[in-house]
């Protein structure tokens, strides 16, 4: 009978707390900087940047694979080589690291679960757990994972960054700036980190701060480029909130052309034209947004009452009752923050 997600949970929490005493053991086995994220992998974009673990080493035909994103290949050679071996703990491993990779995070998790009965889990076995848990919507269980990576491994920037992006996404806001600022000290030129932290000031009410940080990130993607389009969107999203249209519009038009294929972009810069009055160019940007995001309710919303500004009665009517149809589907109305990851 397969185990349960709460049932791997525990079962890993037991193994784990027995663990602690050889958490400074993994300092040296996880990267100290924040990696570039390059796939297209199953995972949400900020969270698959967990590295090969370094168990590879001693598989080099898996290692082969894995440094190549041959994530199916990765898997069937893990499985052929627990078939001859059950008791390879690399192999258990790297298998639950593959189906991280994959998206698979369930099965992952019981790979992970029973490596961890053959041996104790470095760090970035942590890491890459963690990560399971946001790919199955479970912040809560994440953060569990993520602050024991950095308990472990003080030093680790990327378990601080994910610590604070999962606390973010529970809202513990205060929490996600410490964790935020604790990854910055470790990486201090690092405009990701200090967009996150702008968002965290945001969320907590200190609006000086986050334009600071937003800036200040801004400054440092101009300085060294890598494609990374958030901090634009994000400080002319936060300056149309505030009825500044005329400042945040060409910020939004950067991120656009940075990030053609991120819907949000497209919807913020769809509510600026409207709040300018320009409705073709507004309905234009929420037409590229739904290519990208089909089932997101705030869309089609913000498409029905531009529908109507324009005199379309009925396109405006059919798009709210697509709106009410995904709603009743408990469809989530947050658009996806679909970001081309940057290159290296």
């Amino acid at each position: 009978m397969p185990l349960t997600c709460l049932q791997i949970f525990k079962t890993l929490l037991i193994v784990v707390a027995s663990a602690t005493a050889v958490g400074a053991q993994t300092s040296t086995n996880v990267s100290p900087r924040l990696p570039d994220i390059q796939d297209s992998g199953a995972a949400p974009v900020e969270f698959r940047g967990v590295p090969v673990p370094s168990e590879a080493a001693n598989l080099p035909e898996v290692q082969a694979f894995l440094n190549h994103s041959d994530w199916s290949a990765a898997e069937q050679r893990c499985r052929e080589i627990l078939s001859a071996s059950p008791s390879s703990a690399d192999a258990r491993y790297l298998l639950g690291y593959t189906l991280y990779r994959e998206g698979k995070a369930a099965d992952s998790l019981h790979a992970y679960t029973e490596a961890a009965a053959l041996r104790k889990p470095q760090a970035a076995d942590l890491m890459a757990v963690g990560a399971d848990y946001v790919i199955l919507f479970d912040y809560s269980d994440a953060d569990v994972w993520f602050t024991k990576v950095t308990d472990w491994n003080p030093q680790d920037v990327l378990g601080w960054y994910y610590r604070g992006r999962a606390e973010y996404k529970r809202e513990k806001f205060a929490d996600a700036l410490g964790a935020f600022q604790k990854a910055l000290a470790l990486d201090p030129q690092n405009p990701r980190i200090v967009d996150n932290l702008g968002l965290t000031f945001e969320m907590l009410g200190d609006i000086a701060k986050a334009k600071a940080a937003f800036l200040c990130a801004i400054q440092m993607e101009t300085s060294n480029p890598s494609g990374y389009s958030l901090p634009f969107l994000n400080l002319g999203t936060l300056l149309l909130d505030n009825n500044d249209v005329d400042g945040g519009m060409p910020l939004l038009e950067r991120a656009v052309a940075m990030s053609p294929a991120n819907p949000k972009a497209h919807e913020a810069l769809a509510r600026a034209y409207q709040q300018k009055g320009n409705y073709t160019a507004a309905e234009e940007q929420l037409h590229t947004a739904l290519v990208k995001a089909p089932n997101a309710p705030s869309l089609h919303f913000l498409l029905g009452r531009v529908y109507e500004k324009e005199g379309m009665r009925k396109k405006a009517e059919d798009e709210f009752q697509r709106t009410a149809a995904l709603n009743a589907q408990q469809v989530s109305s947050e658009v996806p923050d679909r970001v081309t990851p940057p290159s290296k």
